[in-house]
């Protein structure tokens, strides 16, 4: 998703998954993204590409000025641009869990795990 305007507070309280990408040409976005935001990063050279393809759609399906113009100045634009992306969970330990279970060779009607 991508936000070429104002936002108010709170912005990405409970991200979960997702990029979202923030236009803050005047540097006072940051102070709207929720304590539980995931951490704000300027994008990559990779997330460029993908942002100016969405923004380039954006123009041409609404017409939008303000697109256009970023459009326009592209090289200087992409460094008003913040990227939130939400870090994967931990994911838990699974050899425990393994070894708590014994897997045998399954006869019929039986159950395979002891």
């Amino acid at each position: 998703m991508a936000v070429l305007g104002d936002t108010g507070s709170n912005v990405a309280a409970g991200m979960t998954g997702g990029v979202l990408f923030i236009w803050d040409p005047d540097l006072t976005a940051k102070a709207h993204f929720a304590e539980t935001a995931p951490a704000a990063a300027r994008p990559t050279e990779a997330d460029a590409e993908l942002l100016e393809s969405l923004v380039a759609e954006h123009v041409r399906w609404t017409g939008s000025t303000r697109a256009a113009a970023i459009l326009a100045d592209w090289p200087a634009e992409i460094e008003r641009f913040w990227v939130l992306r939400p870090t994967p969970p931990p994911v838990p330990p699974v050899a425990a869990e393994a070894d708590a279970v014994e897997l045998v060779p399954q006869q019929s009607g039986t159950n395979p795990i002891r």
